[in-house]
Formats: C-alpha cells, structure tokens, sequence
C-alpha cells in the first residue's frame, strides 16, 4: 500500500466519524445550515451551529427540539457570519430515543432526528410476579429487573446485572437475565422445601434485594387428635378437635389452609396456624360412641371415636 493510499484511507475514515457524530443538514433550498452532534447522551449539554445563506445579523430564527413528551424551543439571533449558536445546558435532554430538531427561517424549514443514548445506570429495581410459590420444584415465578439512568431510561439490552439466589437449602446459585427494550428477566424455579427465598443483585455501585417464601405442598396426610376421648353425659364437657396437615414431604402446610371437621350431625370448619387446626365443641349429652372426622383437600384424617358414658371413663383424660 502506498502513502498516497494510506492518507486517503485515513482521511475517508475520519469524514465518516464526522458523518456519524455530526449533524449536517440542509433546508431544501440550502439556506439553513446545521452544523453539531447527531448522537448525544441523556443529560448531557448540547450544541448547535445554524448558518443562514444570505442572513443578516440581527435577524431571528425558531429553533425546537421534541424530546419525549417535552418541547424544547428558543428563538435566536444571527450574529457575525449569519451564524447562530444554540447551547442547551446539562439536564435539559433527558429522554432516551429518536428526538426531532426542527429550525425555521422565514418559510424556510428543516428537520434533522437526533439519537439521545441513555446514560449509564443509576438506579435499579428487582421485583417478581410471585410473593411466594410451592417448594420442590413444583413453583415458578417470573423474575424481572429494570435498571434505569438518572432520567429514568433503561439501558439497551447488553446489560450484564446476574441474580444471585440462595435457597432455603444454604445452596447458592446464579443465573443471568435475558434482556427486552431494557427490561431483564428470567424464571426462576423452587428448589428444595419451605422456606425463605434470598435473591439479589450487585453490579459496580448498584444493588438491589427480594425475599421470597418457599411454601409447602397441597395437603398430603391429616393426622386428627381428640380431647377428650370419653366423656360423662352431664353436659359440662368440651372436646377439642386437632388436625395436623402434611404435605407430601411432611413438612407443615401453608398457614391459613382451610380444613373441615365432621361428626355424626353436622360439620365446622378451622384453619391452620404451623401447620394445625382446631375446634372445640360440647359433647353430646346422649351416650354412646361418636365418630369425628378432618379433611383438608383431597386428604382425610382416620375417623376419632368419642365415647359418652353415664358412668366413670375407663381410662382418666
């Protein structure tokens, strides 16, 4: 390659720098000229040159720029050179996204669409679809994560933020997100049995934190105690009904899980607090033997038998 071709490599290459980082544009009789950065940053300060062919100094020029919902507009004046110069101070272009800058010189227009860049993040935000989900891998919840810039505009979508996640276990783990017009997300699946869910996120300055709760399964096995189990028929006895219900792991189920009780005539309802349930009832005041029953779901405690004497229990309650 010789010298000659080397300098015009080196010269074309830095016209289309210019070309990408600079505005210059024409009206479409030429006489307005713009002369400035095509690309900026959010927040950043901004200039623009307008050269009017043929203007006078003193005469006046519109200029706008659309930026999001915001219209930014100023009238200026030529000055030497029938140039105008149009400085916009830091923190006044804020929305990330294709702006629109129109100059208008008599019934002379012309329009040039400016690429604000967003500016890198400030601030983040980690949250989920789900407050809690069932454990062993039988839950999943829809982790997202939005960081966004001093102005609020999500980066473009190489953002590089991971989750990290430990479980109730003690394991720890970490996924990456996948990326959609700056927001990030990911699914995340129980693992192991109840309990708290840990997720975070740390990226150079920023950090965000969520707790989930791992939860147990469905009702699995209802274990039911009665209190007493035999009683005299003078009127004066309570019996309490206590139902514990298990998942299919054995652990407690959620609080709050509703279970029925049942008996010979009738029927009443309780719902658990760690993993119990219980209601207290009059004994019945005919003797004999009474059966009563707990369910929860689609699993059934083995009947209890209460027995009602007119004479002395067999064995003391």
């Amino acid at each position: 390659m010789t010298k000659h071709h080397r300098k015009y490599i080196l010269l074309t290459a830095v016209l289309l720098g210019i070309a990408f980082r600079l505005v210059y544009a024409f009206s479409e009789t030429g006489k307005i000229t713009l002369e400035g950065p095509i690309t900026l940053t959010a927040g950043e300060a901004w200039a623009l040159n307008i050269t009017i062919d043929n203007g006078s100094v003193g005469d006046t020029l519109e200029a706008s720029i659309i930026n999001g919902l915001q219209v930014l507009h100023e009238t200026l004046t030529l000055g030497t050179g029938s140039i105008a110069l149009w400085h916009i101070p830091e923190g006044t272009i804020t929305q990330a996204g294709e702006s629109l800058l129109i100059i208008t010189y008599g019934n002379d227009t012309v329009e040039q669409n400016l690429a604000v860049l967003p500016a890198e993040p400030a601030q983040v935000d980690l949250f989920s679809t789900m407050n809690s989900l069932p454990s062993y891998g039988e839950g999943e919840t829809t982790v997202m994560i939005l960081p966004r810039d001093l102005w609020g505009n999500a980066p473009p979508n190489d953002s590089h933020f991971s989750l990290h996640v430990q479980y109730p276990t003690g394991e720890s783990l970490m996924y990456p997100f996948e990326y959609r017009e700056g927001l990030g997300y990911l699914q995340l699946v129980s693992q192991g049995g109840p309990g708290r869910l840990r997720l975070s996120i740390a990226q150079d300055q920023l950090a965000a934190s969520l707790e989930l709760v791992q939860t147990s399964g469905v009702p699995s096995k209802v274990e039911l105690e009665l209190v007493p189990d035999c009683v005299l028929n003078d009127g004066r006895d309570m019996v309490t009904l206590e139902a514990t219900i298990l998942d299919s792991n054995a652990y407690n189920v959620v609080d709050g899980t509703l279970v029925t009780f049942t008996w010979d005539d009738g029927q009443g309802y309780g719902r658990t607090i760690d993993g119990t349930a219980m209601l207290r009832l009059p004994a019945p005041l005919q003797t004999g033997h009474f059966v009563y029953g707990a369910s929860s779901g689609q699993a059934h405690a083995e009947p209890a038998m209460l027995e009602v004497t007119a004479e002395r229990c067999d064995v003391a309650q």
